[in-house]
């Protein structure tokens, strides 16, 4: 929806010229208005910006880069809902200010309880509604909150500023903590516009980044920039600057004794994600779904389309075939079906190289692949979209990762494990002594994220040795107990798969180019209701989400149900493979990663290698990426 930024400082009064230049750094985030409050004295004044409405203009003065604060916050904003100024931010009650990023898809709801307790209304924009339930319930109402979302509010009489994220982190929110300054903004490249901000790389976050494929929070691969963990609530002294952390939910464990049959659980989760779906459509703007002929994201379009007969589908493209990464015919022939419009991209090489070096750079860490999500955004901009519906999140969810499936043969190797310690350090058994290291099932899942292994970074980052490495990685993957290995994949794939990796790229790529997106599987009343089902509903042992098959079978053609997955993704490994110009490219970055000085020249050359041995690139591309945020941000 839009893009937030501020500042408190203990000491002097700071100019601001530096929430200017940290609004301006993420003026992709919402290019429909902008708007300033800065603390002067013990009083909220509002400002507008370059980049204001005429009306807001005309309401508020221009802040202007020499006056000084103590505390500022920033705002930009990308209309979807109440798109006249009535929905402007910063949004004042009293001594109360806030700036939001997100949907909250309740809002109509919550309004109406709220208006029944004696609150009146000025706009209908959800901003209003989270401000109004703040001055009704103080900042537990976060609890109530259904939507996506990154929050500052700023509680003059408490004296306290309140950073909060939503359950999954959805919505990007980071900060930094430096000495008498407080900064925060939802990206990175906004917080590193502050005057006493000096980006320098964090080794723990990069191989942190290096292993998990994503950054996990509160780690970043910036050193003293934290990533807000979802579902948490950090509080802010506006004197002293103290902070405290709090979580206000988690991902639910422990399967609760559930005594419908699979019949209705089908039924439940059918009919939960269809009242989800019809939430998450609401808009003032023109609304499509990302869809491919698969299950995930064909089953929220089709019920999309039972709740607007209007709504229409995007699908890319790659040939034409069907096969491969192409996937137009399966979801020409569910368009076809559910009679709706079809939006078709057609990807060629071309597309791909374009503007990668920028792209990559926007992403603010390294990672392993080029993100289709920058096309597709681009794409729906320019026919007029701003809010896209995505199938993300079903696999994390439901078991849709191949992986599930390879299960049970790791727990017949775990037994094992002890051979691994037996066996020579030598280079050809790397590979077999990690996988036979492999002791629980944090280990297991971060062996199937397609990052770097430990023993590759052991080799290719100096001064680091293995053991050193390892730990870095235990408190993310502690054990738990957990009901079974099942519910311990469940429960990681939504953390690190979804929270840490897909949400935070499908946002910052999407908002890159002013569009939104929203994710039905990962509403937590969803996440809620599938907790509590048998595992053995959710987990068959023979194919991938059996229980969201069974759902789906009720909308979707048998030869699309059963189509293997392909998703949205580009062909960048035959691209890689054939195409000279991209080879050259990858060489430059490579060769630029070598002089920085923080990796061992050999053990970059022997994991592109092997990479393109065994046609995976994933690792060579997290090295080209590395190289383009170290250009671009160090």
């Amino acid at each position: 929806m839009c893009g937030i930024s501020g500042y408190i400082t203990r000491g002097q009064a700071v100019k601001a010229s530096n929430i200017i230049r940290m609004n301006e750094a993420i003026r992709h985030r919402g290019p429909d208005d902008e708007g300033f409050v800065c603390l002067q004295g013990n009083e909220f004044n509002s400002f507008s910006g370059a980049d204001s409405t005429a009306t807001i203009k005309s309401l508020y003065p221009r802040l202007e880069e020499g006056q000084h604060c103590k505390l500022a916050l920033g705002f930009r904003r990308l209309a979807i809902l109440d798109l006249s100024e009535k929905g402007h931010q910063p949004m004042l009650s009293g001594k109360v200010c806030i700036t939001f990023n997100g949907e909250i898809y309740n809002f109509k709801s919550l309004r109406t309880e709220l208006q029944a307790s004696g609150l009146a209304f000025y706009s209908t924009s959800d901003t209003e509604v989270i401000l109004n339930a703040y001055r009704q319930w103080g900042i537990n109402m976060v609890s109530r909150l259904n939507g996506m979302f990154a929050i500052a509010i700023v509680d003059l009489e408490l004296g306290k500023t309140f950073l909060v994220r939503d359950r999954m982190g959805v919505k990007p929110l980071f900060y930094a903590q430096t000495g008498s300054h407080i900064t925060w903004c939802s990206e990175i490249k906004g917080i590193v516009k502050a005057e006493w901000i000096r980006p320098q790389l964090s080794m723990e976050g990069l191989l942190l980044n290096f292993q998990f494929k994503s950054s996990v929070a509160p780690q970043t691969c910036f050193e003293g920039i934290h990533s807000l963990p979802p579902a948490h609530i950090l509080t802010i002294d506006q004197e002293s600057l103290a902070t405290s952390l709090h979580q206000y939910w988690q991902i639910p464990l422990g399967p609760e004794k559930y005594t419908g049959d699979i019949t209705e659980a089908v039924a439940e989760v059918e009919q939960k994600l269809s009242s989800i779906t019809a939430l998450q459509i609401q808009a003032d703007v023109p609304v499509i779904t990302m869809m491919s002929g698969g299950v995930d994201s064909t089953l929220v379009t089709a019920l999309a389309q039972k709740h607007n007969k209007n709504i229409s589908s995007y699908t890319l493209s790659i040939d034409g075939s069907g096969e491969g990464n192409d996937e137009l015919p399966q979801a020409r022939k569910m368009a076809e079906q559910l009679n709706i419009r079809q939006y078709i991209q057609q990807i060629s090489d071309a597309d791909i190289l374009e503007n990668a070096f920028h792209h990559i750079s926007h992403i603010e860490e390294p990672y392993n692949s080029l993100d289709v999500t920058f096309n597709a955004a681009r794409f729906l901009q320019e026919e007029g979209f701003k809010v896209i519906l995505s199938g993300n999140g079903a696999d994390e969810l439901f078991g849709g990762y191949n992986y599930n499936l390879n299960l049970p043969k790791w727990r017949k190797l775990r037994p094992y494990s002890f051979m691994a310690g037996l066996l020579p350090n030598s280079p050809a058994m790397q590979r077999l002594k990690y996988y036979l290291s492999i002791r629980d099932i944090g280990q297991f899942f971060l062996s199937t994220t397609g990052g770097l292994r430990a023993y590759q970074l052991a080799d290719l980052v100096k001064n680091q040795d293995l053991k050193s490495i390892r730990n870095i990685t235990k408190p993310f993957l502690e054990p738990t107990k957990f009901a079974s290995d099942y519910e311990g994949l469940y429960y990681y794939d939504l953390k690190y798969s979804a929270g840490a990796h897909h949400v935070y790229h499908d946002d910052i790529c999407a908002m890159r180019y002013s569009v939104e997106m929203r994710f039905p599987y990962l509403d937590h009343e969803l996440i809620e209701l599938v907790s509590k089902l048998p595992l053995a509903y959710r987990y068959n042992g023979r194919y991938t989400k059996p229980l969201l098959r069974k759902v789906a079978a009720n909308y979707i053609a048998p030869d699309n149900l059963q189509m293997s997955k392909k998703g949205f993704s580009l062909p960048q490994d035959r691209v890689l493979e054939t195409n000279r110009e991209l080879q050259d490219f990858v060489n430059k970055q490579i060769a630029y990663l070598k002089t920085t000085g923080l990796f061992e020249p050999k053990a970059i050359d022997k994991i592109v290698r092997e990479g393109a041995q065994r046609h995976y690139y994933l690792y060579t591309w997290q090295l080209v990426s590395t190289a383009i945020w170290m250009q671009t941000y160090l």
